[in-house]
């Protein structure tokens, strides 16, 4: 996952979005990523030895979550990597200590003391010696501290500085400055006579908590049909918020929703017109298409690729029902073929299932195309707990299962999430329907794109996604 590193001196921003579901969302700072879990405060400072352990060879430490008990010292072993971080028992912080030479030594503590004054970094960021050593000095210890938690944290480090050698503590923080994300502001209505409660009609995360807060005000009177305005507020454990400004419709029951369907569509034949020169021309299906896809029609009428769901996992594993047949067809058609699988999954657990059976499932058959990432439930988005930071290990972790079983991975997502939640290296399928003639103006890499899903192609009853396999 790309982490870029950032020196900050405030703890705290605002963010103001009147983002909607059919509008741009403003990019998050690009910063990492957060963890799924909250470090309780600590208030005390652990101590630090000057008792290296020394090693024949440097170690650098890659920092984050101890399985240690409170207050007890680690040592580490010349192969291993050693994780350390505010811990979850207030009082009693863990403590690490290494050494990577003779020459030179790092002692690093997570302490609770607030330093005000100690440099910043965000969340999930990087912490070299460079960065805490005087301009000019050389380190001669080999420390490599990744942040996974807000919290104060202190380290010695040996330097050495126009011909003295120096050994000193260096103090340093770890911060949460990124505000909330608002994944759905969503048009509300609401049937006359029903309760509103707003956090049942949008959709907020954030990169380190598992947990937001969602507060409004102004009025709703759900007996009277009409329009209101809310002002909504997003905050996270670190007092970062995010505002927007939302209107709720309460509609008379049989009356008019707001929504009207737009009755158009896309010819396959003006799609190849306007996009044929980018790649190749594809659609991806699932049980919606039914279960009647001429697939050598698809072909005659120059589909060259078909993406087809394999299963999903929301209450539960299933097939699509329609899959046997789609693979069987679509391959004897000539066509290529990838497969994609939606679910929500919340765990590693649960993306260790969806995996295995996916792969149970595909029992070696050969793909010319990836087995593609599905998650797009993200208009509740806050009633999963779960971090952004986490749904994007969840989806490194499908990735690597696929690899390992030599296939290749890729996620699939819009615009606006691709920007705003989503931070992995991955091979990306973009969703982005633009009018037809006009191409994405997503900045980010992919190698295929969805148009549209409202296509009409002879082969396929009703509406169908259009794709480009980009050259």
């Amino acid at each position: 996952m790309r982490k870029i590193l950032t020196v900050l001196s405030v703890v705290g921003m605002t963010a103001f979005s009147t983002a909607c579901m059919s509008e741009e969302i403003p990019a998050a700072p690009q910063v990492a990523l957060s963890l799924s879990e909250t470090a309780v405060a600590v208030v005390t400072e652990a101590p630090v030895t000057e008792a290296p352990v020394t090693l024949s060879e440097p170690v650098p430490v890659e920092m984050g979550q101890t399985e240690t008990a409170p207050s007890e010292t680690v040592t580490v072993s010349e192969t291993a990597k050693t994780e350390a971080s505010v811990t979850e028992t207030a009082y009693s912080p863990a403590k690490v200590e290494m050494t990577d030479s003779e020459d030179g030594f790092t002692d690093l503590a997570a302490i609770g003391s607030s330093r005000a004054d100690a440099p910043a970094f965000e969340v999930f960021s990087t912490v070299t010696a460079r960065d805490l050593i005087p301009e000019g000095a050389v380190c001669s210890s080999t420390f490599t501290y990744h942040i996974t938690k807000v919290g104060s944290y202190a380290v010695k480090l040996r330097y050495e500085l126009y011909g003295e050698e120096h050994v000193e503590k260096f103090s340093f923080r770890g911060v949460d400055t990124t505000p909330p994300v608002l994944l759905n502001a969503g048009d509300i209505s609401i049937r006359k006579g029903n309760e509103f409660d707003l956090k049942d009609y949008v959709g907020v995360g954030d990169y380190y908590d598992d947990d937001v807060t969602i507060t409004w005000s102004g009025d709703v009177d759900t007996d009277t049909v009409g329009s209101y305005r809310v002002h909504a507020y997003a905050s996270d454990s670190s007092g970062n918020t995010t505002d927007w400004n939302a209107t709720v419709t309460v509609y008379e029951p049989g009356g008019d929703s707001g929504y009207t369907p737009s009755g158009s569509y896309i010819s396959f034949d003006d799609f190849a017109e306007n996009y044929g020169d980018m790649g190749e021309l594809g659609i991806d299906i699932s049980k919606w298409q039914g279960d009647e896809v001429d697939f050598r029609k698809l072909r005659a009428a120059g589909c060259s690729f078909v993406m087809m769901r394999i299963g999903a996992d929301t209450k539960g594993i299933y097939e699509d029902i329609c899959f046997d047949r789609n693979i069987r067809e679509a391959k004897a058609a000539g066509l290529k073929v990838g497969v994609y699988f939606y679910t929500d999954s919340d765990s590693e657990k649960r993306v260790d299932e969806m995996c295995d059976w996916i792969l149970e499932k595909l029992d070696g058959e050969e793909l010319d195309l990836p087995v593609s990432f599905d998650w797009e439930e993200f208009g509740h988005y806050q009633r999963y707990h779960m971090s952004l930071h986490k749904l994007n290990e969840l989806y490194e972790q499908f990735e690597e299962r696929m690899n390992d079983a030599g296939y290749e991975a890729c996620l699939y997502g819009s615009k606006n999430y691709l920007n705003n939640v989503w931070d992995v290296d991955a091979k990306t399928w973009l969703a982005h329907y633009t009018k037809l003639g006009a191409t994405s103006n997503y900045e980010g890499d992919y190698f295929m794109w969805q148009m549209c899903s409202d296509g009409r192609i002879d082969g396929i009853y009703g509406d169908v996604d259009f794709d480009v396999l980009i050259k």
